[in-house]
C-alpha cells in the first residue's frame, strides 16, 4: 500500500502591523486586489516556491499551496520581505501550519456499508448527495469508491501518517 502524499500545506502569519490593500496593490507585485469581490489582496508566485497568499488589513496573511512545512514557512518569508519593500514595520509572528492535505490510494475498492456499520458515530456517508464516506476523528478521511482517499484538517505531517495506518487498520479489518 502506497503512503499518504502531501498535496498541500496552509498556514497563518500574523505580520504584527496594519496594512494599506490598495497601497500593496499599486506597489506590489504579482498582486491582485478587487475589494468589490474580495477583500484582501491575493499574492501568487510560482518562483522560487509557488504558493497563493492572502493579505489581509489586519496585518495577518493566509498562505497556501506549498507541499513542505519549510517551503510554507520560506514562502510566508517572501510575502513579509516583499512587505517590508514597500514601507511596511512587518515582523513575522505566530508562524503555524493550520491544515496539511494529502492523498493516497488504499489499494482496493472499499466496501463502505460494513465500514459505515462499524463506525458509524465518526462516519457521514450519503451516496445521493457525496460519492465519498466522510471520516471524522481529528483529521478527516475522504474515502472514494475507487480506494482513493484525501486526508485534511491535520496539523503535522506525523498526523497525516499516524491517521493513515490507523485508518488502513480500520478498514481492513
Amino acid at each position: 500500500m502506497v503512503e499518504p502524499v502531501v498535496r498541500n500545506i496552509m498556514c497563518t502569519v500574523d505580520l504584527g502591523c496594519k496594512l494599506n490593500l490598495p497601497h500593496i496593490a499599486t506597489h506590489g507585485h504579482n498582486v491582485q486586489y478587487r475589494p468589490e469581490k474580495f477583500n484582501p489582496v491575493v499574492m501568487r508566485l510560482e518562483e522560487p516556491i509557488k504558493f497563493t497568499t492572502l493579505i489581509f488589513t489586519s496585518g495577518k496573511i493566509v498562505l497556501t499551496g506549498t507541499k513542505t512545512e519549510e517551503n510554507a514557512e520560506k514562502a510566508a518569508r517572501i510575502v513579509a520581505q516583499e512587505l517590508k519593500k514597500l514601507g511596511f514595520p512587518v515582523q513575522f509572528l505566530n508562524f503555524r501550519i493550520t491544515n496539511i492535505v494529502a492523498s493516497a490510494d488504499l489499494g482496493f475498492c472499499p466496501r463502505f456499508t460494513n465500514f459505515y456499520n462499524k463506525n458509524i458515530k465518526f462516519v457521514d456517508y450519503s451516496p445521493e448527495i457525496f460519492p465519498g464516506l466522510i471520516y471524522r476523528s481529528g483529521v478527516t478521511v475522504i474515502v472514494f469508491k475507487s480506494g482513493k482517499i484525501i486526508l485534511t484538517k491535520a496539523k503535522t505531517r506525523q498526523e497525516i501518517y499516524d491517521v493513515f495506518e490507523a485508518f488502513k487498520i480500520v478498514y481492513i479489518v
